[in-house]
């Protein structure tokens, strides 16, 4: 027996032939295959479709499972029920508002929240990256007209209080 890398237990493999797999992974592989599943899902449907008798005893036996597994010791009661309210939690309005905002937050960094819509219709027509520098360019000059502005402002007011001493 030849050792098999994609075999599930290759020390224990039954196959004969160093080409084939044992039963259970020639099974395995064929379950995997795109084609064999899609034909068997088709049988199954249409089993289902046509056939009353077997789609009661399916209906019944999933019913016994899930029963069977609601059972189970380890199975936390209204597990299932936590999971369906988490999800209304995560979906609820606020919880998306503050995700979006979040969202917004992180794609904008650096950019005033009131140039936020502008940088979006700049995106348009040059690419985000291209608008946040042009936008961040901006506001460093409006920055630098400030502290101008500042500036000036104090420089004549020393002006006006030193006409005033006189």
């Amino acid at each position: 027996m030849s050792e098999r890398p994609n075999c599930k237990s290759p020390s224990a493999c039954a196959a004969r032939t160093a080409g084939k797999h044992c039963a259970p992974c020639s099974l395995s592989a064929l379950h995997r295959d795109p084609e064999f599943r899609a034909k068997r899902g088709e049988a199954f449907r249409k089993k289902m479709a046509e056939d009353p008798e077997f789609r009661k005893r399916h209906v019944e036996a999933s019913a016994a499972r899930l029963m069977a597994w609601r059972a189970k010791p380890d199975t936390k009661v209204g597990q299932h029920e936590m999971s369906r309210r988490n999800l209304e939690k995560a979906n609820s309005p606020e919880v998306v508002a503050a995700r979006i905002r979040a969202k917004k937050e992180q794609a904008y960094a650096g950019i005033p929240e009131a140039r936020w819509t502008e940088c979006r219709k700049l995106a348009v027509r040059f690419g985000a990256t291209e608008a946040k520098r042009i936008i961040l360019e901006d506001e460093q000059a409006k920055a630098r007209r400030a502290v101008a502005q500042v500036k000036a402002d104090m420089i004549a007011r020393r002006e006006r209080e030193k006409a005033m001493a006189y």
